[in-house]
């Protein structure tokens, strides 16, 4: 029975520890990009393949039923863990939220177990319903977290432990003259930008990650998630004289002028967009400049290589 575990394992154990081999190549961040596609693709298959052999029986989808009434417990669970290790209720009731999912993992375990003969076949199917619906709960959930956090957040923010925080919030930006919020590509060339002509400048940025890494170069900035109007209430923005929306998302970016227009923010608010109809949405609501990124990374691509050009004469 463990020679048949082993054998059915073999193959998930082993692009497991191909996965950890690559995971400190310089190229990772690409690569999991391309990657994310192909791992949707197949998650489809998989739930397509479940259905096109068997529908859950009667008691199936009650066993599965019950494995979702669980999920409450393993987000709980999460939010206590994120609070002890010193978070923001908000932060760890965000970060519980997106996590209480059962996990594609799932689908490998269990489809190895049922292989190696240690599970009845009944429970790839169950396995594969609960997965399923964890996912479909988790995405209006994940999209309306922070308005449910606001409903919740008077009872939430009882439990937060008296500490300093990892991802506290700024209460003060000393001398800056410029905020970036959104410290990708995109805000760190901003934020380049804006140093090499001396100006007083701050980045935010609610990744620790990418904190971590830009404070290792050398640059000012702090933790600041822009979806979170508390952060909008407490930065201080009277002598800011504009800031630099770079968030992928739009609606954090259209969320973010409305929430500075509410507290009479007079500076400019620079932001990028990918859309013709998000770029006069944005403007209605506030916007100085917007630009296209991509647009006018084409254009001065073609600007540089025409000034490298000689001159016919």
């Amino acid at each position: 029975m463990e020679l048949l575990w082993v054998g059915a394992a073999y193959s998930d154990i082993g692009a497991l520890l191909m996965g950890v081999m690559l995971a400190g190549h310089s190229d990772i961040e690409e690569l999991s990009e391309k990657l994310w596609g192909l791992k949707e693709l197949f998650l489809v298959a998989f739930f397509l393949q479940i259905g096109l052999s068997n529908l859950p029986s009667y008691d199936e989808m009650l066993q599965a039923l019950t494995l979702i009434v669980l999920l409450p417990l393993q987000g709980g669970l999460f939010f206590v863990l994120f609070l002890l290790t010193g978070l923001r209720a908000r932060t760890a009731f965000v970060s519980s939220l997106a996590l209480m999912t059962y996990s594609e993992f799932a689908l490998i375990t269990s489809n190895a177990l049922v292989n190696a003969q240690l599970l009845p076949p009944e429970w790839k199917p169950i396995i594969g319903l609960a997965v399923a619906l964890s996912l479909a709960i988790a995405a209006p959930l994940n999209y309306f977290s922070h308005l449910l956090f606001s409903v919740l957040e008077h009872f939430l923010i009882r439990f937060e432990r008296k500490m300093e925080r990892t991802d506290r919030l700024p209460s003060s930006i000393g001398v800056t003259e410029w905020l970036v919020i959104g410290m990708g590509r995109t805000g760190t060339s901003a934020y380049i930008a804006f140093h090499q002509q001396n100006i007083r400048v701050l980045g935010l940025d609610a990744d620790p990650t990418v904190l971590e890494q830009l404070i290792a170069d050398g640059r000012r900035v702090i933790y600041g998630d822009a979806e979170d109007t508390e952060l909008w209430e407490k930065i201080p923005l009277a002598k800011i004289k504009g800031i630099v929306l770079t968030m992928p998302e739009f609606e954090v970016r259209v969320s973010s002028i409305k929430q500075l227009k509410n507290r009479q923010f007079t500076g400019h608010i620079g932001t990028v967009c990918f859309d013709d109809d998000e770029e006069s949405k944005l403007y209605q609501l506030g916007a100085t400049f917007v630009i296209h990124p991509l647009m006018e990374a084409g254009k001065q691509l073609a600007e540089q290589m025409l000034d490298a050009i000689p001159k016919v004469q």
